[in-house]
């Protein structure tokens, strides 16, 4: 097979890997049969690509994802395909920050970043790589507690980079993050506005993934501003969606959405049965985070429901998977 087409096909998939759609894994699984023979350095990269995408966003496996991107990043060290190996240090990067290693992420963001600005031709596709990594720092920021208003300027000027691009998406993903940020100080007035805009994108992009999430944190706004209608609307609206695209983690992340909504509601059985099944779906995933906020609500709730076996039991359990 022409190698053009070969990459073509590898880069749609990506696309809708990066939409966290089950399908697409599915298809990775076949292109890999039809595409492991050809000996062509981009193609193979592109393909690696693919790979550590599944492992970082489907799997949780970030140690895994590092490896295989390091791995590739020595056997093409000298390509002049140098897009690739940007693209792979910033995954590096992402999956540092999502195991808490904030400054070995930070740096791998800024050494991808220094790549663009100097090995990188001007195009569309280095301002949205760029763009991501101004967002990814934002994100580390944010996780280690750092300067919220330099989060704020990340994404800003990410932002102001998207101005002229197609790049919808990218814009909406910013958007998000900005209305977490104005969130996670206590204003959720402002963080309504960021994440309706951002709705309004995904839906008009017709990205479901994200459409899911603007809809889950609308309705945490929602919740805080005490209209507690239009939050139980959105969070089912998110549910709905998330479990369309299929992916586990997504799906754990939106029953526990679902669980925690129904406890500050008071329904304690419908905040139990959806938080068992997020847990399930946690363990499948290997979502730590969403396991391990589960079990210390189903512990509380267990405690409410008069239920101090279980409590007992989910303590246990979160103690052994510490």
């Amino acid at each position: 097979m022409n190698h053009k087409i070969a990459l073509e096909i590898i880069e749609d998939n990506r696309q809708f890997l990066l939409y966290s759609s089950a399908m697409a894994l599915s298809n990775l699984a076949n292109i890999h049969k039809d595409f492991d023979d050809i000996q062509d350095e981009e193609v193979i990269m592109s393909l690696a690509l693919n790979d550590c995408i599944v492992f970082m966003r489907f799997q949780g496996e970030y140690d895994k994802a590092i490896h295989h991107a390091e791995q590739i990043i020595e056997r093409f060290s000298e390509t002049r395909h140098r897009y690739y190996i940007a693209k792979l240090i910033a995954i590096i990067g992402r999956c540092q920050i999502m195991s808490q290693r904030y400054d070995e992420g930070f740096d791998s963001l800024r050494k991808s970043e220094e790549m663009c600005l100097n090995e990188l031709p001007p195009s569309d596709t280095t301002t949205r790589l760029k763009a991501d990594l101004l967002h990814d720092m934002a994100m580390a920021n944010d996780l280690n507690d750092g300067d919220p208003d330099l989060s704020v300027q990340y994404l800003n000027k990410a932002l102001a980079l998207l101005e002229d691009s197609p790049a919808q998406i990218h814009k909406g993903i910013c958007l998000m993050g900005l209305g977490n940020i104005r969130h996670k100080q206590s204003r959720p007035a402002e963080a309504l506005e960021y994440y309706l805009k951002a709705r309004d994108i995904f839906d008009e992009e017709y990205n479901f993934v994200n459409l899911g999430i603007a809809y889950g944190n609308l309705a945490l706004c929602y919740k805080d501003l005490g209209r507690m209608d239009l939050a139980e609307e959105n969070i089912n609206l998110s549910h709905e969606l998330q479990i369309r695209t299929g992916n586990h983690k997504n799906i754990a992340t939106s029953y526990h959405n679902l669980g925690r909504f129904y406890e500050v509601k008071g329904d304690l059985e419908k905040a139990y049965i959806n938080l068992l099944t997020s847990r399930d779906y946690a363990i499948k995933s290997g979502a730590k985070k969403v396991y391990m906020d589960c079990l210390e609500w189903l512990e509380k709730i267990s405690i409410k429901r008069n239920d101090p076996l279980n409590a007992a039991l989910f303590r246990e359990e979160a103690e052994k998977a510490v």
